[in-house]
């Protein structure tokens, strides 16, 4: 696995662990009162157009595997680091997506 690809599935990894020990829940926190001063928002702006044609093909050439490669994809390769996860995320969805779709028509065609 490329060092790139090895970086952005332990980088989404730890995203997902800091997730659910976040959602952790106990007792204790049920009767403590919600916080009183609004929590921060961070805006994003949406992608220009360039930039997401560029993520867009990204996502394209990982779900067809041409980042496992040595090197990585060069559709990816000229990506922001950020962008290249947003990618690998996009791409992570799409299969878990029609992994999804494909175990349900299994299912369904199962007698």
């Amino acid at each position: 696995m490329p060092t790139r690809t090895t970086t952005a599935v332990l980088a989404l990894l730890a995203a997902a662990g800091l997730t659910l020990a976040g959602c952790t829940s106990s007792g204790s926190h049920d009767s403590q009162p919600a916080p009183t001063t609004p929590a921060a928002t961070a805006t994003t702006a949406a992608p220009t157009p360039d930039k997401a044609a560029l993520i867009k093909a990204c996502v394209a050439a990982i779900a067809a595997g041409k980042d496992d490669a040595a090197g990585g994809a060069p559709e990816c390769n000229s990506l922001p680091t950020a962008d290249y996860y947003e990618a690998i995320h996009e791409a992570n969805e799409a299969a878990i997506g029609k992994f999804n779709d494909d175990t349900d028509k299994a299912a369904s065609a199962t007698p």
